[in-house]
């Protein structure tokens, strides 16, 4: 299985933390036949790191034509997701996930306009209830509750 990483170890390792909305995504192939596709973000708020109204993640793999290739344990973006993203910058300025998938969490929002955070392995990934208090919870591992994007900015 997955070891879960704590955000503040996230928080630790990335030299940039970001929320936004992704706008595009764009595969190609490099100089060595590598694919990777680019995630443009349109950002709505710097947490740490140089302040940005933009910023591309640069993705291993990607599917271009008919060819897909898929990194095992990579984050997925899709157009129009609201998410956080932890990142270190390679040497072009773009953003790189720190520790795949665990360093995108996807915000999700419920009916009482509370924002929730998840990357699949931390926070809940239903967030459709909101818990009324985490004394009443019972839940099988500390991760696994629903993780509030205010908590997630604190820590």
């Amino acid at each position: 299985g997955v070891v879960p990483v704590p955000v503040e170890t996230l928080a630790t390792q990335a030299e940039w933390i970001l929320r936004g909305t992704v706008e595009s995504l764009e595969t190609s192939r490099g100089d060595a036949g590598v694919i990777s596709t680019r995630v443009e973000l349109v950002v709505t708020e710097v947490w740490k790191g140089p302040s940005t109204q933009r910023a591309v993640v640069a993705l291993a793999g990607g599917k271009l034509g008919d060819r897909q290739v898929v990194v095992s344990g990579q984050a997925s973006f899709k157009v129009g997701e609201d998410v956080v993203v932890f990142l270190v910058r390679n040497d072009r300025g773009e953003g790189v996930i720190v520790e795949l998938a665990q360093g995108k969490l996807r915000v999700t929002h419920d009916a009482a306009k509370q924002s929730w955070v998840s990357n699949g392995v931390l926070g809940a990934a239903d967030t459709t209830e909101s818990p009324k208090s985490d004394r009443t919870v019972k839940v099988a591992m500390p991760h696994q509750r629903p993780l509030g994007l205010l908590e997630l900015k604190q820590r």
